[in-house]
């Protein structure tokens, strides 16, 4: 998500604020009462509201599109914001592809029912992998779709559907149930092939609960903290859109992620906290994801298998970071926020703030001075400072149905070969 996070900045450039590092503290300004105030006034008057009274043409389309990405951060709607999403529809052959799934992306965000012939109308008209699969989710999501008849539609719109990741997971997704439940001891024992050490990323199927993320050593034990206690922190893996993972801004895939080492971002949103930089298949060559200078040889499904131990290769989760990377995702990374969480107040996953498609962690910030006051982020990056990430990869991996979120009382430890002793 790095540059990704967010198109919002492209509507809200005027309003970056200045960040502060000295040795005691970290300061974001634009996390005070006052600039969040200014943040939110401008982005509902100037960017969302004012916007969308220009006539809707070629010129004012990104402007349109701008006011859409501004209501995904915020939750906002008005009589004017449904009013104008009507307008955009009854001229949606005219719009680029992109716009279409800017829309899409829109109210199947915010708008969860209330244009479905609309987005029928697309899903049986566009010719666009992307904009046919979004506006599919759409009607999955109020249960719009009769299965045959989507199988039927799918093969005779595109011939080639198994050849296009985004098609052939959308058919995966509305066709095939996945597993309700992941044996944990399963991959904490085997871990991944040439012992690597591993950022485990616990979740649940339902993204709106927060997850968990432990660290197995490259001496297959677990990182504990001073008090003995195995290391966690918690994490958010839930895209502000909630989108499936093969889609652009879905929710984080499953999967294998190579760690690439800790960074630091200009975005805003993200604020001044290092971030822990990931890269998945197809994003990145297999030289950079395997750390190997050896490994000179193009993607493919077989490579992605040899870091995989053959037990493990039945979980078919494990491969959706490759095949994301296939569709086309990237600069998805774990990272902090500087975003208002009064956003989601509303929101089983509140006070956490979503993303693009990012793992987040939490921060509080002083809203009189704009210091970092809590930061789960700042936690996990100074554990990983203290450990060796030239060969870390990162596994994020759904564990189970329950709507709750994860502590770590509730994982079964292994008790062989003494990873937690």
């Amino acid at each position: 998500m790095k540059i990704q996070l967010f198109k919002y900045c492209l509507c809200l450039i005027l309003l970056i604020s200045s960040v502060t590092v000295t040795q005691e503290r970290v300061f974001s300004e634009r996390t005070t009462q006052i600039e969040r105030s200014k943040f939110y006034n401008n982005l509902i008057e100037n960017t969302i509201e004012n916007a969308l009274t220009l006539e809707f043409d070629s010129l004012s389309e990104a402007k349109w599109g701008g006011a859409f990405w501004a209501m995904e951060l915020s939750g906002y709607k008005s009589e004017r914001t449904f009013n104008s999403i009507k307008k955009a529809f009854a001229v949606i052959d005219k719009t680029s592809d992109s716009f279409k799934r800017g829309i899409l992306e829109l109210i199947y965000t915010i708008y969860p029912n209330e244009f479905l012939v609309e987005a029928e109308t697309l899903y049986r008209k566009t010719a666009n992998h992307k904009v046919f699969a979004m506006a599919a989710n759409y009607l999955l999501k109020s249960n719009q779709i009769e299965l045959n008849e989507f199988n039927a539609l799918l093969k005779n719109k595109f011939i080639d559907w198994e050849k296009s990741p985004v098609l052939s997971a959308l058919y995966k997704h509305i066709n095939l149930s996945r597993p309700a439940n992941i044996n944990l001891n399963e991959f904490f024992l085997t871990g991944l092939n040439g012992s690597p050490t591993i950022i485990y990323c616990l979740q649940r199927k339902n993204r709106d609960y927060e997850g968990l993320i432990i660290i197995r050593k490259s001496d297959r034990m677990f990182l504990r903290d001073k008090s003995g206690r195995i290391f966690s922190v918690p994490a958010l893996a839930r895209s502000v859109t909630n989108l499936p993972y093969y889609l652009t801004n879905g929710n984080t895939p499953q999967g294998i992620f190579s760690v690439l080492g800790l960074g630091n971002s200009s975005n805003v949103f993200i604020g001044p906290t290092s971030t822990i930089e990931l890269g998945m298949p197809f994003e990145i060559s297999p030289e950079d994801f395997f750390h190997s200078n050896s490994v000179k040889t193009k993607w493919d499904e077989v490579l992605y298998n040899n870091i995989i131990p053959v037990n493990l290769r039945k979980y078919s989760s494990l491969y959706e970071s490759y095949f994301a990377g296939m569709a086309g995702r990237s600069e998805i990374i774990a990272h902090g926020s500087t975003i208002n969480p009064e956003f989601y107040k509303t929101e089983i996953y509140y006070p956490n703030t979503p993303s693009l498609g990012c793992i987040t962690l939490s921060e509080l910030w002083d809203l009189k001075t704009g210091a970092r006051e809590i930061s789960n982020q700042n936690k996990l990056v100074n554990v990983l400072k203290e450990l060796n990430l030239s060969d870390a990869f990162l596994i994020l991996i759904e564990i189970d149905n329950k709507n709750a979120p994860i502590h770590l009382d509730e994982i079964e430890w292994p008790k062989e070969n003494n990873l937690v002793k």
